[in-house]
């Protein structure tokens, strides 16, 4: 009989499997587990749990008891610190090895599972948006397309040119609102559907935002190079991160302080868009220090018209939006009152 691959069998439960030697540094994780810690196992491994949630965390107190007493310990609902100031609510359960192998611990996320729920909702209620509005543009264009005809068609018979200057205006108006409503419904062309790679894309982002920011603003990167590549379209690509990282610049600038945009390029495993677990998922998350996106805005970002900035157009997060969905993709955030992150999530 076979014998069964314990580490494949590890790596693919969906729950967070950590092993701490007996003076609590990362010994193994499964990919579960770097999802939850939001990091990969070649950047932990040898570090401590101090190092990683700080000297403070739960999680190392009740591993000390778990070693020092010999017992199992489980916590239902615990609200453990994460590295970036991040908090999440789990199950645990911590369990001595033995022989001075350390502690196992197991970690079960127990908002997961509303998450993807309302993330599915979320992506329902846009799809019916974005649906909803290519039909009012249809609508809106045809009649635009008929004013600017017969506005070219009356100036042409005007000598006065006091008269040719009412139709240049009508002209010019019927275009603004097309083109207003053509960056309402994002752009028409699929994804070209070539091999990309994120960190190119992030690199383009990058020199742009540090070209406009300045001194007091920061650009940071903090990237994973083993992602493989994805096919996409790197342009639109490109215009999405670079539209959620133009808002991260004018929050820092807003609040006046300076501050630091990130950009962090990780893999996921076992990850749910849509409704549908996706066995690997790329990850381009950019955040800001600013001072966050107000409460009542944070369930209408991606819809269009949308903003908190008095001279915003409300268009940036929905075009990016569309741009990562046509890559079957979605893009989430958080945001508090010193942080904000959003995640471009893509399969690959």
């Amino acid at each position: 009989m076979q014998q069964p691959d314990f580490k494949l069998l590890l790596d693919s439960m969906d729950s967070a499997l950590i092993q701490l030697d007996t003076e609590l540094h990362f010994s193994y994780l499964n990919p579960a587990a770097e999802m939850l810690l939001d990091t990969s196992d070649n950047q932990l491994l040898g570090r401590t749990v101090e190092d990683y949630c700080g000297s403070e965390c739960e999680l190392k107190s009740l591993a000390r008891k778990a070693l020092s007493s010999g017992q199992t310990i489980t916590r239902r609902e615990l609200t453990l610190a994460m590295e970036g100031d991040r908090e999440v609510v789990v199950n645990l359960t911590i369990t001595p090895l033995g022989d001075d192998r350390g502690v196992l611990l197991e970690i079960h996320p127990i908002g997961q599972l509303y998450a993807i729920a309302q993330e599915t909702v979320r992506q329902e209620e846009y799809a019916a948006t974005r649906s909803l509005l290519r039909g009012l543009a249809h609508e809106i264009k045809n009649p635009l397309g008929g004013i600017r005809g017969a506005a070219q068609l009356l100036e042409a018979e005007f000598d006065d040119s006091e008269l040719t200057s009412y139709t240049a205006i009508i002209i010019n108006e019927t275009d603004r609102l097309k083109r207003l409503i053509d960056r309402m419904i994002g752009p028409r062309q699929l994804p070209a559907g070539r091999k990309v790679n994120i960190h190119e894309i992030a690199e383009r982002v990058v020199h742009l935002i540090s070209a406009e920011a300045g001194a007091d603003v920061q650009v940071e990167r903090d990237y994973d190079p083993s992602i493989p590549e994805f096919r996409g379209d790197a342009d639109q690509l490109i215009q999405a991160a670079l539209n959620i990282a133009r808002n991260a610049l004018e929050a820092l600038r807003d609040c006046g302080n300076g501050g630091i945009i990130r950009f962090t390029t990780r893999i996921l495993r076992n990850y749910t868009i849509g409704g549908k677990q996706q066995n690997l998922v790329v990850r381009l998350r950019i955040s800001d220090t600013g001072p966050g996106i107000p409460a009542k805005l944070r369930n209408q970002v991606f819809f269009p018209m949308i903003s908190g900035k008095a001279n915003g157009s409300g268009l940036g997060l929905s075009v990016a939006q569309a741009i990562v969905t046509s890559h079957g993709g979605i893009i989430k955030f958080e945001s508090g009152s010193d942080a904000t992150f959003f995640d471009i999530l893509i399969p690959i």
